[in-house]
């Protein structure tokens, strides 16, 4: 069995007229959501064996927070074509490890984190919201609506 962690950056500041979308931080209100996640995920061992995650500072910061809280000991790669990449594209790069890892998360950025879920899943996902995972289990390999969506975990529903 793959499971698949499909996860969305917290809450951010707003961009400004000329700051840059790529080095957008965490509000105060991110930080706190994204502990309460972490911890869950924890609380209910769903710990990955490798996380994948986008190098903007938001992504970032959001799986430093996991792997604090958490105690996440395993593989870390930041990825630069996770920054705003599509849902193929983020396929595409979870393929390259699905062969080595059976739990693997990817920390990204919408329209392309929530569209994966949804095309992942046979029954659709909707959208994830900031801080928001999605748990996908698949049987053998890691392909487009074979997952069986286990849960979808967002701050305000646990």
């Amino acid at each position: 069995m793959k499971r698949l962690y499909v996860f969305r950056h917290a809450k951010t500041e707003e961009a400004g007229l000329f700051g840059s979308d790529f080095k957008r931080n965490l509000k105060e209100r991110g930080q706190e959501d994204a502990r309460k996640i972490s911890r869950h995920l924890l609380e209910n061992k769903h710990i990955p064996g490798i996380i994948l995650c986008s190098t903007a500072n938001r992504t970032m910061q959001t799986c430093e927070i996991f792997v604090k809280e958490s105690g996440y000991k395993g593989e870390l790669k930041h990825l630069e074509n996770l920054y705003h990449a599509s849902a193929s594209g983020i396929l595409d790069i979870i393929a390259e490890h699905a062969e080595d890892y059976d739990r693997i998360m990817v920390i990204g950025h919408n329209m392309g984190i929530s569209q994966l879920a949804n095309t992942l899943c046979k029954s659709g996902c909707e959208e994830l919201p900031t801080s928001g995972v999605a748990i996908i289990d698949f049987r053998d390999i890691i392909e487009p609506h074979l997952g069986e969506l286990k849960a979808l975990i967002t701050p305000k529903n646990i």
